[in-house]
């Protein structure tokens, strides 16, 4: 809780100088932080220097994340961006793009993931699928059932959110398939959980179950805990409506 609130403090003029500086260190960790740090802010000031990054940057992935910080920061304003780094070679470049489009594109974007979803790269589908089924789950369910069907040991992250964006009955039951899918990747439960944040009602119940297979000292109970603490009167409703 207190680094939310240290969050929602409004940074100094020196903070946002030394950011700002921060981009021009040739170190990918320093700018990094910087570029999450003014995105998160929307430091509008910051923004030709974050362009340089995106437009110049050493590596593709710096450059994803100066895209990104450029869409906390503009909105809709790099929806044109994003839309043309998605034809590029770069895979990294073009995964960013569709995160920027899942930021603030809207449906708008949706014909552009569904021509994703056949990227020979396992990543960029996996994020088109997550964009796809977050504005279309029904349309999404058949190639998001049939990726996260290929290989249960290894799921992304961004493969889980369309599985949570679907919030169907065969969707969560699959999630918790994959959380006790023996031999998986680490961190695969913290992921399931923090997926789960965009179901509605439909995912409390599995939420929940999955929150208390941990010790409260952990992690990713505290991370179901502050999740399902907004829909306790749903859950509630829940557990009383099937007991009856």
């Amino acid at each position: 809780m207190l680094c939310n609130a240290q969050e929602d403090v409004e940074p100094t003029a020196l903070e946002i100088h030394e950011w700002t500086k921060q981009l021009a260190i040739d170190d990918w960790i320093i700018q990094s932080v910087a570029l999450e740090e003014l995105g998160k802010r929307k430091v509008e000031k910051a923004v030709p220097e974050i362009r340089k990054i995106l437009n110049q940057g050493k590596s593709s992935w710096l450059k994803g994340r100066a895209m990104l910080a450029l869409a906390k920061i503009l909105g809709k304003e790099m929806v044109p961006t994003a839309q043309e780094a998605t034809k590029g070679k770069d895979a990294i470049i073009r995964r960013a793009a569709l995160q920027t489009l899942d930021l603030v594109g809207g449906k708008t974007s949706v014909p552009l993931a569904r021509e994703l979803l056949k990227d020979p790269v396992m990543e960029v589908r996996s994020m088109a699928a997550a964009l796809y089924a977050s504005e279309f789950p029904g349309e999404a369910w058949p190639t998001v059932e049939r990726l996260t069907r290929l290989d249960k040991t290894k799921v992304s992250s961004d493969l889980l959110r369309a599985l949570a964006h679907i919030g169907s009955e065969e969707a969560l039951k699959r999630m918790e398939q994959l959380f006790h899918e023996p031999d998986t990747e680490k961190g695969r439960g913290r992921e399931i959980i923090k997926a789960l944040a965009v179901t509605e009602d439909e995912g409390t119940s599995l939420l929940a179950r999955l929150t208390v297979h941990y010790n409260s000292g952990q992690a990713e109970f505290q991370l179901g805990k502050n999740l399902l603490l907004p829909r306790q009167h749903t859950y509630r409703f829940h557990v009383k409506h099937h007991a009856t």
